[in-house]
């Protein structure tokens, strides 16, 4: 059940509208920081999340696939590089950029390193 079937209508609406937006301030904010850290370039990590989320940025999308959080990761490929979880921004977003920094990133189809990009 979700939270526009809790409270229903348009107050429904407006409420997974005001939390979608919530989940997105805080993935920005995460690649910021992440960005930051490893010296890996925003704009890189923000267009492989945004790819990998099909652009909503939400910091618990599930391809129903076992890729989860704002990087897709698959638990198992997170926790070889990294601790924390893959469903919290802060945590994925860093792992992604400490990744990328390492020269990894070809674990992600849609950041542009990958051997068969996203749609090839």
């Amino acid at each position: 059940m979700n939270r526009r079937m809790l409270i229903g209508g348009a107050a429904g609406l407006a409420l997974a509208e005001i939390m979608g937006a919530r989940a997105q301030g805080s993935s920005l904010d995460a690649i910021a920081k992440a960005s930051a850290n490893y010296g890996v370039d925003y704009d890189w990590l923000l267009s492989t999340a945004s790819c990998e989320t099909g652009g909503t940025l939400d910091p618990s999308a599930d391809n129903g696939r076992g890729d989860v959080g704002l990087f897709q990761f698959k638990p198992s490929t997170f926790y070889a590089y990294c601790s924390g979880s893959p469903w919290d921004p802060y945590d994925a977003a860093d792992c992604a950029a400490y990744m990328f920094s390492l020269g990894l990133c070809t674990h992600w189809c849609c950041s542009g390193c990958h051997p068969n990009p996203c749609g090839s």
